[in-house]
């Protein structure tokens, strides 16, 4: 029998020399494999990522400029008037084009 149950419950080897005994010497110990190649993500991903969070970016600052020119032009019920009307328009596409995912009376 190579392990023992011990005073607490738990079970443990009697001696390891036993349980390596049958196991080569390349199997005793990990090594870290030469080929493996753990550089992280990578160039590419970094540079597409950087690049993104920068188009996000570029993309809502013209939106707010955009957005208080028009607040400044309109007022704030002008602005909340193109913004509801804005939104209701994609409303009505998005529901056209997917009328037949989303419809529950079938």
């Amino acid at each position: 029998m190579v392990g023992c149950k011990s005073n607490d419950g738990a079970w443990t080897p009697r001696s390891f020399d036993a349980i390596l005994a049958g196991m080569e010497e390349s199997e005793t110990f990990v090594t870290r494999e030469e080929d493996e190649d753990e550089d992280g993500l990578g160039r590419r991903f970094w540079l597409r990522f950087v690049g993104g969070v920068v188009l996000v970016g570029v993309v809502l600052f013209v939106a707010l400029l955009i957005f208080w020119r028009a607040l400044y032009a309109w007022g704030f019920l002008g602005v909340f008037l193109v913004v509801a009307l804005a939104g209701l328009i994609f409303g009505w596409v998005y529901d056209r084009r997917n009328a037949r995912r989303t419809s529950s009376y079938e």
